[in-house]
C-alpha cells in the first residue's frame, strides 16, 4: 500500500461483505497465489494447486506475513441459465493496492496504477459492470493484484455478482439507523471467537485476544469454521442479556457460543439445548487452525426443559497446556448443567456492580450495560501466559482488527472502568502501563537528519504495544510514530482511579516513575512558543509531525491532575508540574484560539483551507477545563459544525481536507462533543448525538463502531470499539 498519512488505516475493518441480497453470491475462500503470470487471467487455466485463503480479509493474516508485490485470486462460481441475460455488476470489496479483473478471460475492470508509476486506491470498492456476452453458467473471475506493502488483498466490502435494482440499493445514500454489521465477538480476556450472522459460523477461535504477539508473529486461529449441521436459518441471534454469550434461536433448540469467564481459561464452547428428540442427533463441524494439538470433546446431559450438548475446543502447544482446563469444563458441564446460564450470571452480576446514571432509556440501557461487557472482554486477563500482557486493554476486538492495545484508547477505557466502579479492572490496566516495555525512542534520527526521540528514559509508549507488552510504533516508510498525547492522558486517567478508589498506595509507590519518565517528559517537551513539541499526533501521522492541539490539551489536563494528587499526598516539586499545567493552558489560548471564537487543529495550520486547521478532538478542551469557557465553546461548537459537521442530525468528520478515514464520521468524537455539549448545558444537542449513536448500535447487537460511513450511514473501520467506544459511551451517559 502507498503510506501516505495514516498506517492503522491499513487494517481497515472486516465487516460483513454482503449487507443486501446479491443476485450470485461466491464462495468466501477463494484460489490465491503469489506472482504474476498473464495466464492466469485465462478461464480455462488449471487452478487446482492453488492455495485457498478467504475474503475479504487480509493475505499477510492467513500466512503471508511479509508477502508484497503482485498476487492474483481466483474463484469459481456459477449463474443459472435463466439469470444470464439480466445486467450485473461484480463487486469485489475493497482491494489493497491495486487491481485488474478478468471475467472468463476478459477485462472488465481496473482499479489504481501497475508499477512502474503505482498509484494506490486501497479503499475503493470495487464495482464493474459486466458486459452480458462475457457471463456463462460457469465463469471464473481471476483477480491480479498488486500490494504496495502493509496488509493487502481483497480487505473489506461487498462482495457478489448483483443485479442493477440490487446493486443501486447497495449504494443508496442514507443517514437513518440502520443494521450493517453482521459479526459479533465473544472473549474472556484470554481467547476471542467471531461468529458470522450471515452465516451462522463461527469464522475464527483465537488463542490470545491481542492481533500479535511480537515482530512477525500475528495470532492465527487455532480452530475455524465451526457450524451446526442444519438446513434451518436462526430466527434470532445476539447477545443474551447484553452479555458476552452469543445466543441464536431456531425452532426446536437454541444455540450459545462464548468463551468462559466464570473459569478464566482458553476453552471456547458450544452449547446446544432443546427438544430431546432433535439435540442428540444435532452435530457440529469445524476446521483445525494454527496449533499443535487442537482439543474437541463433546457431552450431553438430560434436564427437565429437554437436553443440553456442548462442545469444547482448545488447544495445546508449547505453551499451553489446556486438558485439564477442558476436563474442569466437562466436570462442571455435569455437575451444574447449562454453562451459559453460569457465564450470563457471571457478567450480570459485574452490571450489578456498577454506577448506572439515572433515566437511561430501555435502549441507552441495553448499550451501556452491553458497553461494561466489551470493556470486561477486551482486557487482557490475569491467566495469560504472557506475563506482560496482563490486564492490558485492546481498542477493539475482533473481527475489528484494531486488537492492539493503544495508550490513548485504554485511558479512555480506564476512566470508564474508574466511574463504573470496577476498580481491580482499572487498576490492573494501569499496572500492565507501570510494568510495559517501552523506551525504544529515548533518541531517534529521521530521515530529515533531526532529533526526534523522547531525550530522556520514559515509561510510556510512543504510539502502542505488542500483545506480549512491548512497546510497538507503528513503524513504516515515513518513520515511527512518537505521540506524546498518551503521556497526559495515561496521568490523568491514574489520577482519577486513585481520586475515586482511595488507592494512595498506588501513586505512592509509582510515584518517582510517574514524576520522572512520565510528567516530566511532558514538561520537558514543551516547545519554545508554550505548547508541546511537534509529534506524530493523536491520529498517528508519524514524523515530523505538528503541534497538535490534542496533545498539548491532553498534556495540560494530566499535568493538573498530577501536580494536584502529588499535593494531596505530601510530594514534593507538586507546583512545578502544575505551573507547567498552567503555562500549557495559557498558551494554548494563546496560540491556538481564533478571534476568541474555536480552537484550530495544530499550530502549523494558518488558513481554515489548511487540513487539519479544524480537529474535533479539540472538543476535549472544554470536557478537561470548562471553567469559564462558556461563550468559547458555544461558538466554536457552531464553527465546528458548519466546518466539519456530519450532515443534519449527525455528528463531526475528525479533521477538514483529510483523506476517506478523516471524512467519515467519527463516533469517538461524537460522544465526546456530545459530552462537552451536556457540560455547557446544550441539552438538545447532546441528546440528539446520543440518541443518534444509540439509534445505530440497537440495530447492530449494541455495539459501537469506529465510523459512520459519511454517506450511508453504515458501519465502518472497527466494531466493536472500546476506548472509543464502549468506553466514551459509558463517560458521556455518566457526565464524565
Amino acid at each position: 500500500m502507498n503510506i501516505k498519512s495514516f498506517t492503522s488505516v491499513l487494517f481497515i475493518l472486516l465487516i460483513s461483505s454482503l449487507i443486501f441480497p446479491q443476485s450470485v453470491s461466491f464462495e468466501s475462500s477463494w484460489r490465491f497465489k503469489p506472482g504474476d503470470d498473464s495466464s492466469y487471467a485465462r478461464q480455462e487455466y488449471n487452478d487446482s494447486g492453488w492455495a485457498m485463503v478467504k475474503v475479504p480479509l487480509a493475505f499477510e493474516t492467513q500466512g503471508y506475513p511479509n508477502l508484497d508485490g503482485y498476487v492474483w485470486y481466483r474463484v469459481h462460481f456459477k449463474v443459472p441459465k435463466n439469470k444470464l441475460h439480466a445486467q450485473y455488476y461484480v463487486l469485489l470489496g475493497k482491494i489493497d493496492d491495486v487491481d485488474a479483473t478478468y471475467l472468463n478471460g476478459a477485462l472488465v475492470g481496473s482499479t489504481g496504477k501497475f508499477p512502474p508509476d503505482a498509484a494506490s486506491e486501497w479503499n475503493t470498492q470495487r464495482a464493474y459492470k459486466v458486459p452480458a456476452e462475457l457471463l456463462r453458467e460457469q465463469n471464473v473471475l481471476a483477480i491480479r493484484v498488486f500490494d504496495m506493502g502493509g496488509p493487502g488483498g481483497i480487505q473489506s466490502g461487498a462482495i457478489g455478482l448483483f443485479n442493477e435494482k440490487d446493486y443501486k440499493k447497495l449504494f443508496a445514500v442514507s443517514d437513518k439507523p440502520a443494521k450493517s454489521f453482521f459479526n459479533l465477538v465473544t472473549s474472556n480476556g484470554l481467547i476471542a471467537a467471531v461468529y458470522d450472522e450471515k452465516t451462522n459460523v463461527v469464522a475464527s477461535v483465537f488463542p490470545h485476544i491481542f492481533q500479535s504477539i511480537d515482530v512477525d508473529k500475528p495470532v492465527k486461529a487455532f480452530v475455524s469454521d465451526i457450524k451446526i449441521i442444519t438446513d434451518e436459518k436462526p430466527s434470532k441471534v445476539g447477545y443474551e442479556k447484553n452479555t458476552h454469550v452469543i445466543k441464536a434461536v431456531y425452532k426446536k433448540f437454541s444455540a450459545t457460543y462464548f468463551t468462559l469467564f466464570s473459569q478464566a481459561n482458553k476453552v471456547f464452547v458450544v452449547e446446544l439445548s432443546g427438544d430431546k428428540n432433535v439435540i442428540p442427533g444435532t452435530y457440529v463441524t469445524f476446521t483445525k487452525g494454527t496449533c499443535e494439538k487442537l482439543l474437541v470433546d463433546s457431552m450431553i446431559t438430560v434436564t427437565k426443559s429437554g437436553v443440553i450438548k456442548g462442545y469444547l475446543f482448545s488447544f495445546n502447544d508449547a505453551l499451553h497446556n489446556n486438558e485439564k482446563a477442558v476436563n474442569a469444563v466437562i466436570d462442571s458441564f455435569r455437575n451444574s448443567g447449562s454453562l451459559a446460564l453460569k457465564e450470563v450470571a457471571y457478567m450480570q452480576k459485574i452490571f450489578k456492580a456498577c454506577k448506572y446514571p439515572k433515566g437511561l432509556s430501555p435502549k441507552e440501557r441495553n448499550v451501556y450495560e452491553q458497553s461494561i461487557a466489551f470493556l470486561k472482554m477486551a482486557q487482557v486477563g490475569q491467566n495469560e501466559v504472557y506475563p506482560k500482557a496482563k490486564g492490558q486493554i485492546l481498542a477493539s476486538l475482533p473481527p475489528g482488527i484494531w486488537n492492539i492495545c493503544w495508550i490513548r484508547d485504554a485511558s479512555y477505557s480506564v476512566r470508564a472502568l474508574t466511574r463504573l466502579g470496577l476498580y481491580e479492572e482499572a487498576k490492573n490496566a494501569l499496572l500492565f502501563f507501570l510494568n510495559a516495555e517501552s523506551n525504544h525512542y529515548k533518541t531517534f534520527k529521521h530521515t530529515d537528519g533531526k532529533e526526534y526521540g523522547i531525550g530522556n528514559d520514559y515509561q510510556i509508549s510512543v504510539c502502542r504495544y505488542f500483545g506480549i507488552g512491548k512497546e510497538e510504533s507503528d513503524f513504516n516508510a515515513e518513520g515511527p510514530n512518537i505521540e506524546l498525547d498518551g503521556f497526559g492522558l495515561f496521568l490523568s486517567a491514574l489520577c482519577d482511579y486513585v481520586e475515586k478508589s482511595g488507592d494512595k498506595a498506588l501513586f505512592d509507590d509509582n510515584y518517582k516513575t510517574l514524576k520522572n519518565r512520565i510528567a516530566f517528559i511532558l514538561v520537558n517537551s514543551v516547545a519554545g512558543n508554550g505548547l508541546i513539541r511537534k509529534e506524530s499526533g493523536s491520529w498517528e501521522r508519524h514524523l515530523p509531525g505538528k503541534q497538535y492541539s490534542y496533545t498539548s490539551i491532553t498534556a495540560a489536563k494530566g499535568l493538573k491532575d498530577f501536580a494536584a494528587m502529588a499535593k494531596k499526598f505530601g510530594h514534593a516539586e507538586y507546583e512545578k508540574y502544575g505551573n507547567a499545567a498552567d503555562l500549557l493552558v495559557k498558551d494554548i489560548q494563546r496560540n491556538l484560539v481564533i478571534n476568541n471564537s474555536f480552537i484550530k487543529g495544530c499550530f502549523e495550520s494558518a488558513s481554515p483551507k489548511d487540513h487539519e486547521y479544524y480537529d474535533a478532538a479539540t472538543f476535549e478542551y472544554f470536557n478537561f477545563f470548562p471553567e469559564g469557557n462558556s461563550r468559547l465553546f458555544s461558538l466554536h461548537y457552531d464553527e465546528y459544525l458548519r466546518n466539519v459537521g456530519a450532515g443534519k442530525g449527525r455528528g463531526f468528520f475528525r479533521v477538514n481536507n483529510g483523506d476517506w478515514y478523516d471524512k467519515q464520521e467519527w463516533v469517538f468524537l461524537d460522544l465526546r462533543a456530545a459530552l462537552g455539549l451536556k457540560k455547557f448545558a446544550h441539552y438538545k444537542e447532546a441528546n440528539a448525538l446520543v440518541k443518534w449513536v444509540t439509534s445505530q448500535a440497537a440495530l447492530n447487537n449494541n455495539m459501537i463502531p469506529e465510523l459512520f460511513n459519511e454517506k450511508t450511514a453504515g458501519y465502518e473501520g472497527a466494531v466493536p470499539m472500546v476506548g472509543f467506544g464502549a468506553g466514551s459511551y459509558i463517560l458521556t451517559k455518566l457526565g464524565e
